[in-house]
């Protein structure tokens, strides 16, 4: 799915979670609003750091009630190879992040 090779695009691009606001899903942004803001930059920090996935591909999309699933593949922070999980919803007419999970080894 395009939208979501965009959305990895600029989270490899973000300076802040608020470069990633526009790609979230309602829930996503009510939670990061609920992080005190004091905490929101170690927050991204961290998810920067462990979200990094190189030579990403998309393996299969799987319509749902609410947007498609997309199951991926690629290389994670560590070199390894790692597979994914990603929602993909549609609020209000686009396409936004839902849940993404990611797992390394067998």
């Amino acid at each position: 799915m395009r939208f979501y090779l965009k959305f990895r695009e600029a989270f490899d691009k973000a300076k802040s979670i608020d470069d990633l606001l526009p790609y979230m899903s309602k829930q996503n942004v009510e939670q990061v609003k609920m992080t005190p803001e004091k905490d929101r930059a170690p927050m991204f920090a961290m998810m920067h750091e462990m979200g990094v996935v190189k030579n990403l591909k998309v393996t299969k999309e799987t319509k749902t009630a609410t947007g498609a699933t997309l199951q991926a593949e690629g290389l994670g922070p560590d070199g390894a190879a790692t597979k994914g999980t990603i929602d993909i919803l549609s609020e209000g007419g686009a396409w936004k992040v839902g849940k993404e999970s990611w797992s390394s080894g067998t």
